[in-house]
């Protein structure tokens, strides 16, 4: 009772945002799935390990007056003066992702393994043999329509072989079990993300965010990741040879940033990159990772602008309607120094820009327009 009544003199009624493109049509266990992950979620959050800190942080913020908190429920629309419960109830699920479940291995033993049994039980309930097998043949597909726009690309011979031998080594990955999984190390890139390429195992690590996908989203989406196994980032890391989208590289310059390596001799004279790593991001100068560039510092954005590129080219010849990137509708804020564009300006910059995309949208962007 005492946090709701803060929370009502706190803050000034909230306005719904714009939204920037129609309705989604997300796939038909969108709904189900939120729903059991929202669930699960708060029963985590409202254990007696967890809620007492949510709960005592927040009413601290309250009375603070604290900007933070103020800004936090604006953002998600939520009026703690019509709905106080729903703004404490939210709370204890933010609370619980960002300062217990993301840092795990907390080394309290009672804690950590609330977040397995929270990690496993949405493995097991939602990541079902039956959305892997069917994930598993979308991939295949996806993978087989890449071979094909490689093969049929103008691309020189030998770089078409190299391209198809990175495709064909490419594999989804997906977790049985926190303990022992690659996700022991980044947690929320399963409970939060949907799919990421993992370069040191010609991976894709398939999350939970994945199940929200329509097939033909999630089509696009795999091509996307299928991309970065020849993107300039890791073609520089493992070829002799110049990148054989150079072409395609200087029209996407058109609209994106390089990395920002200002710093870079300071971080290595101070330490905070090794010679290895210094050497590393000297040679390799499109690639970058959770340590360099810092956050705030700006990577470079083509090798996730070229990923895009590739999901629209591959493409070319297929069936597609407006919901073909439903992901990219929801108005994402970019934090600065971020490698990819707007969604906004993926969406116009790169797939709308596209000849065969370009009936989809009255907006032209053709002056972007990027091919061989």
């Amino acid at each position: 009772m005492a946090i709701r009544l803060l929370l009502i003199f706190l803050f000034s009624p909230i306005l719904a945002k714009a939204e920037i493109c129609e309705r989604p049509m997300w796939s038909d266990r969108a709904e189900s799935t939120k729903r059991l992950f929202d669930k699960t979620l708060y029963q985590f959050a409202s254990s007696k390990d967890i809620a007492p800190l949510a709960d005592d942080t927040l009413s601290k913020l309250a009375k603070a007056q604290s900007p933070t908190l103020i800004d936090w429920g604006k953002k998600r629309n939520i009026n703690p003066q019509t709905e106080p419960e729903k703004f404490a109830k939210e709370w204890r699920s933010y609370f619980a992702t960002q300062f217990i479940i993301s840092k795990y291995p907390t080394k309290v033993t009672a804690v950590d393994i609330l977040i397995e049994q929270h990690f496993d039980n949405l493995s097991e309930n939602l990541m079902t043999n039956q959305y892997k097998k069917y994930l598993n043949e979308q991939f295949l597909a996806a993978k087989k329509l890449a071979l094909q726009k490689i093969t049929n690309s103008p691309l020189e011979k030998d770089s078409k072989q190299i391209i198809i031998n990175k495709i064909n080594a490419v594999k989804l990955y997906f977790p049985e079990k926190l303990r022992g999984s690659k996700y022991e190390k980044s947690i929320l890139e399963f409970l939060n993300w949907g799919l990421a390429f993992d370069p040191n195992n010609d991976e894709i690590n398939v999350g939970l965010d994945t199940l929200k996908y329509n097939e033909q989203n999630l089509k696009v989406a795999l091509l996307h990741e299928i991309a970065h196994s020849f993107d300039t980032c890791r073609w520089s890391q493992k070829e002799n040879s110049n990148w054989p989208f150079e072409k395609i590289g200087l029209c996407l310059r058109k609209f994106t940033l390089t990395r920002d390596d200002s710093r870079l001799e300071e971080f290595k004279t101070t330490g905070y990159l090794t010679e290895s790593e210094y050497l590393f991001f000297k040679k390799n100068q499109t690639c970058h990772n959770t340590k360099y560039p810092p956050s705030g510092i700006q990577k470079d954005q083509i090798t996730e602008t070229f990923a895009d590129w590739f999901s629209a080219y591959a493409l070319s010849d297929e069936k597609i309607n407006i919901h073909f990137r439903d992901d990219l509708c929801e108005d994402k804020n970019r934090e600065p120094g971020s490698s990819y564009l707007s969604n906004t300006d993926r969406l116009y910059k790169i797939y709308l820009s596209q000849k065969h995309f370009s009936s989809l949208t009255k907006k032209k962007s053709d002056e972007f327009r990027c091919t061989f």
